[in-house]
């Protein structure tokens, strides 16, 4: 592509070729004739800019003067037709860097140091740190799961553009480095990571211990689930606090302020109720002590209490408080044992 030059109507006398010409010869013949004339003139500061600040307008200006009028849409096709910015030298460009980085980690995590905040030249003033690249022990884990999975992904069997999917958030762990255990992570393509985002509601004040698994479709509320808990399928807690090495089932529904202890079992479609009138906005959670079982289906009404050890019957629905290791079944529920 041709670049038209920009030729002036007005030429000045000694801008016209024959005239520089003259001068050109007239200088030569002078440094010829007297060596160290060029050798203080190389020295010495012409006077017109000698001890003088010059703004960066000015300078342009000069610059441009000693390059010659060029088209001002030059630089910018100049640009254009520059091989560093096509698109295949790029993708190339990036592949050789990502390359490069996973040989060498330390120079990525270095490159990441120098670009951080105010440092990175495509900072724009915001106020959201960098993330900081993961630790060598997420990246042993990450590693195991991508190999427990055989490299594909875990729903449609893709084999490129894969993400270790943290099931919890890290954000819900009192320690983010606790959500990085392998019955916390899958395998996902992009497609559907996406999908998995929204299969949990865990919203407000939640926060998770170590060791937690939760399945598909749960909803957790401003609630507490204490280390090594599994819930399971289509489970709602809100504002409950749960204890440890507890298997709660699927489609339970655990209401506000309920209290659950160490090694609890709740079966299958099991109710913990806390409104005996709805609409009354008077809660009577229910606490369950350590150790206790609740069958499948049950229904425990609010305010009840079951005690250390105690086994609820499936499909009983539970009125009285219950002993420590005594076990109810039935409408009402009665004890057995």
């Amino acid at each position: 592509m041709s670049v038209k030059v920009y030729q002036p109507t007005y030429i000045h006398p000694t801008q016209r070729p024959e005239v520089r010409q003259k001068i050109s010869d007239g200088v030569r013949r002078a440094y010829k004739e007297n060596p160290n004339l060029l050798e203080s003139r190389r020295k010495q500061k012409h006077p017109s800019f000698k001890g003088k600040k010059h703004s960066l307008e000015t300078r342009n200006k000069m610059s441009l003067s000693h390059r010659g009028r060029e088209n001002p849409h030059a630089r910018q096709i100049m640009i254009q037709n520059n091989p560093m910015k096509r698109a295949a030298v790029s993708k190339k460009i990036s592949k050789i860097r990502k390359k490069y980085f996973m040989k060498h980690p330390e120079a990525r995590q270095k490159l990441s140091i120098i670009h951080k905040g105010k440092n990175n030249p495509m900072w724009k003033g915001g106020t959201r740190k960098r993330p900081e690249l993961g630790s060598a022990e997420w990246r042993r884990i990450r590693d195991a799961i991508l190999v427990k999975y055989n490299n594909e992904c875990f729903e449609c069997g893709i084999t490129k553009k894969l993400v270790a999917h943290h099931i919890i958030p890290r954000r819900y762990f009192e320690d983010p480095k606790d959500a990085d255990y392998e019955e916390n992570l899958v395998v996902l393509c992009r497609k559907h990571h996406i999908v998995w985002e929204a299969r949990h509601v865990i919203s407000g004040d939640t926060k998770i211990g170590k060791g937690v698994r939760v399945y598909h479709f749960v909803n957790i509320y401003n609630s507490k689930i204490s280390e090594n808990t599994k819930i399971g399928s289509f489970t709602e807690i809100a504002n409950s606090v749960i204890g440890k090495n507890c298997n709660i089932q699927c489609h339970v529904s655990i209401s506000n302020g309920c209290k659950i202890g160490d090694n609890v079992f709740i079966g299958p479609g099991a109710r913990l109720l806390n409104d005996k009138h709805p609409g009354s906005n008077v809660i009577e959670p229910v606490e369950m002590e350590e150790g206790a079982v609740i069958g499948g289906g049950a229904v425990i009404l609010p305010g009840v209490k079951i005690g250390k050890g105690a086994v609820v019957g499936a499909g009983s629905v539970v009125t009285k408080n219950v002993d420590a290791f005594t076990t109810v079944v039935g409408n009402p529920a009665r004890r057995i044992k």
